[in-house]
């Protein structure tokens, strides 16, 4: 029996969240939502998700802070993390490179564009490939 792939959409606009769940749901993937930085914190926790796709520009706690937070925590460290900025700013994905995203898309990318990427992403780390 094939186990489901699992990501946590963390975006506090609900429209960009419905289209990024509806492009992993095609996917095959089972979709867990938050709407903001500490609700994706405990979400993470929760679910242990395959892949989490984090939104850099939140209120209340950004992007750059939770995914400091991801990697700093035992149980996700390992998990894979996309970001998608509204301002697709030089220094964000610098910043979020360095803090361990592994890809940063802007806002303006597709969000099946995102999925397959992510997909790869989870693909690579179930065979054993990086983690990042």
């Amino acid at each position: 029996m094939k186990v489901k792939k699992t990501v946590l959409i963390v975006n506090d606009e609900s429209a960009p969240r419905a289209a990024l769940r509806d492009a992993f749901s095609v996917r095959g993937y089972r979709v867990h939502e938050a709407a903001d930085g500490a609700e994706g914190l405990l979400a993470a926790a929760r679910h242990s998700p395959d892949l989490i796709v984090l939104d850099l520009v939140m209120p209340g706690m950004d992007g750059l802070t939770v995914l400091a937070r991801l990697k700093d925590a035992t149980r996700t460290a390992s998990v894979p993390v996309v970001m998608v900025e509204g301002q697709a700013g030089r220094f964000h994905r610098e910043m979020g490179m360095e803090l361990g995203a592994a890809e940063v898309f802007a806002a303006e990318d597709s969000p099946e564009e995102v999925a397959a990427v992510g997909d790869n992403l989870v693909e690579a780390r179930r065979s054993g490939g990086t983690d990042r």
